[in-house]
C-alpha cells in the first residue's frame, strides 16, 4: 500500500486527501501490509513543485523526473522485502 503524493490542492480537498492517506497508514498494519508513505518521502507539494516533480497541480512531471523518482522509491522498498 502507498499513500498518494501531495497535490496542489487546487480542488480544495486537502483535508480529505490527508484523511485518505491517514486511513492507508492505519489500514496497512491492521492487514499486515507494509505502507510506503510517499507523502513523507516527497514532502509537501511546494517542495516537489520547486524540485520540478509536477507538470501541473496534480500530475507528475511528464519528463519523468517525479515518476522516475517515485518508481525508484518503490523499487528500493521492494528490494528490502
Amino acid at each position: 500500500m502507498a499513500t498518494p503524493r501531495f497535490d496542489g490542492s487546487s480542488t480544495g480537498l486537502a483535508a480529505q486527501q490527508e484523511d485518505y492517506a491517514n486511513a492507508i497508514r492505519a489500514l496497512g498494519p491492521t492487514l499486515g501490509v507494509p505502507v510506503l508513505d510517499a507523502r513523507a518521502y516527497f514532502g509537501s507539494y511546494a517542495i516537489g513543485n520547486t524540485a520540478g516533480w509536477y507538470s501541473d497541480t496534480v500530475h507528475g512531471d511528464t519528463g519523468g523526473a517525479s515518476y522516475g523518482e517515485e518508481a525508484e522509491y518503490f523499487v528500493r522498498a521492494l528490494l528490502t522485502v
